[in-house]
């Protein structure tokens, strides 16, 4: 078994001060900066009928679209709820989990690089991790591929000491940890299933096959998702249809695609993107992408070559035998793919890096590394001016304005559409109202609506000859401006 290192005051000063930075990066402004629309309004309302009906269920929450049921899972939805319960029902406070989570992800990278890197290249990439543009990004706001590092760290770490660890009993224990991360993983986002496979090349290489490891791990990897089968066998087969349509329909419902650019070259064009994004610069996406795919083929070639000879699977084929399953998936989704499905295994682009750099410049590759991380910083971007996306302030005011204005209305057939993003049927909004409990009709009671809160950055003649069902049955009906602020104002319009 492996000596772990230990952590000398000089290195603890350094790894405290990076979570210190990272803390900082990740919740300075989150109420500005944190991300709020269709997904996240979506899941807060989920979560908040769970708290205030106190529904606790593992067949739910639904999706409901065109009246149909569609099952995302429960895991990220307990997750979050006691970080909105204890914020009084501010997506604030799930956002802050999430990034606290994000710190801890940090801190659980380097716990498990210096198990196998020195403490300086442990530490090196721990920082990049720390401070990424895209890192960071996506650990301020709580949407479900957000979380998938910190478990995707537990999930490497368990993997680590089930091959080291030689006492029967703590074999089983990492196993099972390793099995029920991984579960967890799959509900925050499917395509975390990439990371699944080390485990199982892993017990190839075993020598003596522990059977009982690999039934616990599949036991737990599988528990946590039989709500999926469940809810397929009770909806008439929901998922396999989607199985079915995205193998073989048309148009939009084809997900899978064979193409030759897609096998080959779609790969390639995908990491550039994650990685120009990893380092918030193209210039610097095009070096390290040249330098990663470099890195990919050693590692590649490496494992190959040593697949017969050991039965030991290191850290670094590990990463690279995950990323390798990952783009195979991406080669067959390419019309599905952004950066948040990459989450899993954003600590593999900066691994490539630091050693690249350490080869390059040898014991001089820290102060190589400073002006990188001191650019990271700043590519941040943390001062800017929050987007249509943002400002949890704004949404919260617009919530409240039209929940006050709905308490001195005589009707209750209210209902409420926004034309300031392409979500019409005012997902994000609808939570802001329901908070203040207020009721508002469902997305599918608009031609019943007698009261319509439109949210609109144009006039309302401008908004009418929108073509949405949300205001068809308007175009005679009243409007008067009840709000304003900045491009956005709200109509209350009457039939």
């Amino acid at each position: 078994m492996k000596r772990i290192n230990k952590l000398s005051s000089q290195h603890l000063i350094i790894l405290i001060a990076l979570l210190l930075l990272a803390g900082f990066l990740r919740l300075y402004r989150i109420d500005l900066l944190m991300r709020f629309v269709w997904d996240e309004g979506r899941d807060m309302l989920a979560i908040r009928k769970i708290i205030v009906d106190q529904d606790i269920t593992l067949m739910g929450p639904f999706n409901e679209m065109d009246g149909k049921k569609d099952f995302f899972g429960v895991f990220h939805y307990y997750l979050m709820l006691p970080a909105l319960y204890l914020a009084n029902f501010n997506p604030v406070g799930p956002a802050i989990f999430t990034a606290i989570l994000g710190v801890f992800a940090v801190a659980l990278a380097y716990f498990w690089l210096s198990q196998w890197l020195k403490k300086k290249d442990a530490l090196a990439v721990t920082s990049l991790l720390a401070v990424s543009p895209l890192v960071v990004r996506y650990n301020q706001w709580p949407w479900n591929p957000n979380t998938v590092g910190f478990f995707t760290m537990v999930y490497f770490i368990a993997i680590y000491f089930y091959q080291n660890k030689t006492k029967f009993s703590n074999k089983l224990f990492f196993a099972s940890l390793a099995g029920l991360s991984l579960g967890l993983l799959f509900q925050l986002h499917y395509f975390s299933i990439a990371v699944g496979i080390i485990y199982l090349v892993i017990f190839i290489k075993q020598k003596r096959k522990d059977w009982l490891s690999l039934l616990l791990f599949s036991l737990l990897a599988i528990l946590p998702n039989l709500t999926f089968l469940i809810f397929d066998i009770t909806h008439e087969g929901f998922y396999r249809k989607i199985i079915f349509e995205s193998l073989l329909g048309e148009s939009k419902q084809n997900f899978v695609s064979f193409s030759l650019f897609g096998i080959i070259l779609g790969p390639i064009q995908y990491m550039f993107g994650v990685i120009s994004d990893f380092f918030g610069s193209w210039v610097l996406g095009t070096l390290f992408s040249f330098v990663w795919f470099i890195y990919l083929i050693k590692i590649v070639r490496k494992f190959i070559k040593e697949f017969t000879k050991t039965k030991y699977l290191d850290e670094q084929s590990q990463l690279i035998i995950s990323w390798v399953f990952f783009l195979i998936l991406t080669s067959l989704f390419p019309s599905l793919l952004d950066n948040y499905h990459s989450a899993t295994l954003w600590i593999g682009i900066a691994i490539p890096v630091v050693l690249f750099l350490k080869q390059l410049f040898k014991k001089k590759y820290l102060y190589i590394s400073i002006p990188l991380i001191i650019y990271l910083i700043y590519a941040n971007h943390f001062w800017r001016q929050p987007t249509w996306m943002e400002n949890m302030p704004k949404l919260q005011r617009v919530g409240e304005v039209i929940a006050n204005d709905m308490k001195g209305q005589t009707s209750d057939q209210i209902n409420i559409a926004s034309f300031v993003d392409s979500d019409t049927r005012a997902t994000r909004f609808r939570y802001f109202v329901d908070v203040h409990d207020q009721q508002l009709l469902t997305y599918y009671q608009y031609p019943q609506t007698e009261i319509l809160y439109a949210i609109t950055p144009h006039s309302w003649a401008e908004t009418i000859e929108n073509p949405v069902w949300e205001v068809e049955t308007f175009q005679e009906a009243s409007a008067s401006v009840i709000w304003e602020e900045g491009e956005w104002r709200i109509y209350r319009v009457s039939k």
